[in-house]
């Protein structure tokens, strides 16, 4: 038994494919003979079909999607190859179709276009921007290298009156020396009678002691102090210090005297430029 069921509606693309492929198509002309006409080579309908088919074909899937693109390509040369006072119903509907997608991706295109346009002249000004940024930088650099040579001129100059300092310093004290030269001695026995002082302080305080009294007798018989003092200062240091009266005083003190006053000769001598 046959089903009564209709069948499912078709799609409305498929639908105007299916009309358009049945809608009556005008027949080619005949020339002498009974034989169609060959079409010139250069056909304006077929170009423009071409142009069409081929502008749809590389629409983007948001603006035309893939099963539609297909669709309508199939159609264009149905719907177009007919003028539109001869189009059937069908064939103009596809043919509204096709201005619909081709509006669509028209203002898609401009849409690209601005929106490049846009990035370009964003290139633009940064562009500007940057070649600001870099005058700005080199002018930092010139300065930095105007500075730079500043200093380096500046630690030459001080380099070379450093070096001229130690020059001079090394003047100043090879003149001293040579100035001191003739009182090196002096030096050396104001240092050995100084010595000699400290000794026989200790000695006071402290006790006998063998090394630093032959000190003191050394430095007193070398600068020829009195030697009745210096003979008698063994037995005065022998003593304890709260035994030590009179003549033992006069010892020490009488030393003392003495060794203080080479020292403030020798002294003198220097002071006056004196050597020996």
């Amino acid at each position: 038994q046959a089903s009564t069921r209709s069948a499912p509606p078709l799609e409305p693309h498929a639908r105007a494919c299916l009309l358009v492929a049945m809608a009556p198509m005008k027949r080619a002309s005949k020339a002498q003979g009974g034989r169609p006409a060959k079409k010139a080579s250069t056909d304006p309908v077929s170009a423009h079909v071409g142009a069409v088919t081929e502008a749809l074909a590389g629409a983007p899937e948001e603006v035309v999607p893939a099963t539609a693109r297909a669709l309508l390509c199939s159609l264009v040369d149905g719907a177009c190859s007919s003028f539109a006072a001869e189009r059937h119903p069908y064939q103009a509907k596809v043919v509204e179709m096709l201005e619909q997608s081709l509006h669509a991706l028209e203002a898609h295109t401009q849409k690209e276009i601005e929106t490049a346009k846009a990035k370009v002249d964003g290139v633009s000004g940064d562009k500007a921007v940057r070649k600001e940024a870099l005058l700005v930088a080199e002018a930092k650099l010139s300065e930095c290298e105007g500075v730079e040579a500043q200093a380096k001129e500046a630690l030459a100059a001080a380099k070379a009156d450093h070096a001229s300092k130690l020059e001079e310093l090394k003047t100043q004290k090879k003149a001293q020396a040579q100035a001191e030269a003739p009182f090196e001695g002096k030096f050396k026995d104001i240092a050995t009678i100084k010595a000699a002082l400290q000794a026989l302080e200790e000695l006071q305080t402290v006790g006998f002691d063998g090394k630093k009294m032959k000190a003191v007798l050394h430095t007193g018989t070398s600068f020829s102090v009195d030697s009745s003092l210096l003979d008698s200062l063994v037995h005065v240091i022998k003593k304890e210090p709260a035994l030590r009266a009179g003549f033992d005083l006069v010892v020490l003190k009488g030393i003392e005297e003495a060794f203080n006053k080479l020292v403030e000769g020798c002294e003198a001598e220097i002071a006056t430029g004196e050597g020996p």
